[in-house]
């Protein structure tokens, strides 16, 4: 499997601990069914990189931004387009 490109912090901060991290996917069966296409970040994930958000503590660095995914899936038989609903 090829490696993938994730917007990780290793600490907390500014913009300036935003870094890109190229890592080797590690994903269960279920997830396999379906490629991403784009991901995006909200407010959660600023209030994270700021180290305001309760549930991401320093023993959870570094930590992965960006829990809205657009991804393709298998659709009966054939892939569908990311912008197909």
């Amino acid at each position: 499997m090829t490696a993938i490109r994730k917007m990780r912090i290793h600490g907390f901060g500014g913009k300036e601990v935003l870094l890109p991290n190229d890592i080797e996917p590690s994903l269960p069966d279920a997830a396999k069914c379906w490629s991403p296409c784009a991901a995006s970040v909200d407010p959660v994930d600023f209030e994270t990189r700021a180290g305001k958000y309760p549930g991401v503590k320093d023993d959870r660095l570094p930590y992965t931004l960006g829990r809205l995914i657009l991804g393709r899936r298998p659709m009966r038989g054939r892939r569908r387009n990311c912008r197909q609903r």
